[in-house]
C-alpha cells in the first residue's frame, strides 16, 4: 500500500501544471488522513479531500482479499505447542483518487510511535456536463417494442416486424430527448463508448480523466408490445366503386416501469388515429419516391406515434403549460419539438383545488373544463407557439395546462350513395 501511495502522489505532482478545459471545474476540499507513515497519512488525506468532492469510491470486495496468518500457543500436556492458521479477509480496494489539479500539505505530524496525521487542501477537478446540471431530471431508457405478429402488412407487402420496430424506438428516443424532461440513456453504441473510455483511462491528463462520469442506471424503462399494425391494406369497394384504403391500424400496449422497484408508473394502450386525407398525401408521396421500400409506410407515421406516446408519458410528470400569452396568434407553451408538431391541437385547462382521494389518501388535482382550444403553429427546442382557434386569449393565464385534443376523423371521401327503394321519404313504388 505504501508503494501505491508513493506512485499516486508522484503522479499527482507531475500533473499539477496541466491546464483545465471549460468542460471541467475545480472544487476546493480539505482532507485529514492518518497512517503509519507520513506518506500514507498524506495519501489518505488526499483520498478524504476527493471523497468530499464526490469523486472517490471505496468498496469492500469479497474477491479482493488479504492473507492473514495467526499463531496460537496451545498447552498439550507438559508441552507448549505453537500452531499456525492461515485465512483471508476482505480488504478495501485501493480508492480512486479522482483528479486533483493541485494540493497543499498544511500539516504533517506524528500522533504517537505508530501513527501520523496529515492535513491537505486540494483543488479537485470535477467534470461539468456540456448540458449543465440535469441531476434533477429522471433518467429513462427505451427498449425496442415487441410484436404479437412476425410480419406487418404495409401496402399489400409483408415486412418483417423486427426490421421496422427499431425505428419506432428511435423516434420515441428522439421525442423524449427533445422534450428536455428526461435524461434519455443510450444503450445502442456501447462499443464506441467503451473505446472512448479506454482512451480516457490511458491518459495521464487529469482533465481528460475527469470526463469519466459514472454510467447512469435508468430510473424508468419503457417497454411495449405492438398488437396490430397494417397500412394501405388494399382497395375498398362501395356500391361497385373501388378506391385505395389508406387507413392505418396501429395498436400498442406499453408500460413505464420504475427499475428500482419494478412498479408500473404508467400503463396505456395507444391506438393511432389520423385524418385520412393527411395519410393519403403521405402515402402517395411514398408510392412516388419509394416504390420498392414498403417500410417507408411505417416510418411515415412513426413520428406521430412517438410524439403521442411520449406525450402520455411526459404528462404523468410534466404536462404542457402556457408560459406566455402575447395575443390570440402567439401563445407560448412549454416543451416543444418532440412533444408536439405544427397542426397539433390542445384543449386548455386550469388547475383547480386539490382534494384527497378517500381510498388512497393521495392528492387529486382537479382541472376546469376546457377554456380554449389551441393549434400549434411552430415548435422549437423547449417551447412552442400556438394560436387560439376556439375561445378567447384573454381567458388564458400562465400555468394553464394543455391536454391533447382527440383527433377528429373527417368525413370519408366516398362516392355518393345510390338511392334505393325506402332510402327517401317518397312512397315506395312497386
Amino acid at each position: 500500500m505504501k508503494n501505491v501511495i508513493h506512485a499516486l502522489v508522484g503522479a499527482l505532482l507531475v500533473l499539477l501544471t496541466l491546464p483545465a478545459l471549460a468542460a471541467s471545474t475545480t472544487v476546493p476540499a480539505r482532507g485529514e488522513g492518518f497512517g503509519n507513515t507520513a506518506d500514507l497519512a498524506v495519501g489518505n488525506a488526499l483520498v478524504e479531500a476527493v471523497r468530499q468532492a464526490g469523486g472517490v469510491t471505496v468498496a469492500l470486495d469479497p474477491n479482493f482479499r488479504r492473507e492473514v496468518h495467526e499463531f496460537v500457543m496451545q498447552q498439550k500436556g507438559d508441552a507448549v505447542v505453537w500452531e499456525s492458521h492461515s485465512t483471508s479477509v476482505p480488504e478495501p480496494q485501493i480508492p480512486t483518487l479522482g483528479n486533483v489539479k493541485s494540493y497543499k500539505v498544511t500539516s504533517v505530524e506524528r500522533q504517537d510511535e505508530k501513527l501520523w496525521r496529515a492535513v491537505v487542501e486540494a483543488e479537485v477537478l470535477v467534470y461539468k456536463s456540456v448540458l449543465g446540471d440535469r441531476t434533477n431530471l429522471p433518467s429513462i431508457a427505451v427498449e425496442t417494442f415487441g410484436s404479437t405478429k412476425s410480419h406487418f402488412n404495409l401496402n399489400k407487402d409483408k415486412v418483417v416486424a423486427l426490421s421496422v420496430l427499431p425505428q419506432l424506438r428511435a423516434e420515441l428516443i428522439d421525442a423524449l430527448t427533445q422534450s428536455g424532461r428526461f435524461r434519455v440513456l443510450d444503450r445502442d453504441f456501447n462499443a464506441a463508448i467503451v473505446r472512448e473510455n479506454t482512451i480516457l483511462q490511458n491518459t495521464l491528463d487529469p482533465v481528460e480523466k475527469a470526463k469519466q462520469a459514472r454510467e447512469l442506471g435508468a430510473d424508468m424503462i419503457v417497454v411495449g408490445l405492438v398488437e396490430d399494425f397494417s397500412v394501405g391494406t388494399g382497395k375498398r369497394a362501395f356500391y361497385g366503386a373501388k378506391f385505395s384504403d389508406f387507413r392505418p391500424r396501429f395498436r400498442v400496449r406499453y408500460r413505464v416501469i420504475e427499475t428500482a422497484t419494478r412498479e408500473v408508473v404508467w400503463s396505456s394502450t395507444f391506438v393511432y388515429e389520423a385524418p385520412e386525407d393527411l395519410l393519403r398525401e403521405r402515402y402517395i408521396g411514398i408510392e412516388r419516391d419509394y416504390p420498392n421500400e414498403p417500410e417507408q409506410y411505417a416510418y411515415a407515421i412513426y413520428p406521430d406515434i412517438a410524439r403521442a406516446i411520449s406525450g402520455e408519458i411526459i404528462d404523468t410528470l410534466y404536462p404542457v403549460q402556457i408560459i406566455n400569452v402575447e395575443s390570440a396568434e402567439a401563445v407560448y407553451v412549454s416543451q416543444g419539438s418532440g412533444r408536439m408538431a405544427a397542426g397539433d391541437t390542445f384543449h386548455v385547462h386550469r388547475r383547480g383545488k386539490t382534494i384527497k382521494d378517500p381510498d388512497t389518501g393521495f392528492d387529486v388535482k382537479l382541472e376546469t373544463e376546457s377554456l380554449a382550444k389551441l393549434e400549434i403553429v411552430s415548435v422549437a427546442q423547449g417551447y412552442g407557439i400556438a394560436k387560439v382557434i376556439e375561445g378567447e386569449a384573454g381567458a388564458l393565464s400562465n400555468g394553464d395546462v394543455l391536454r391533447r385534443a382527440v383527433a377528429v376523423m373527417p368525413e370519408k371521401n366516398l362516392p355518393p350513395r345510390r338511392e334505393t327503394p325506402g332510402s327517401s321519404d317518397a312512397p315506395i313504388k312497386w
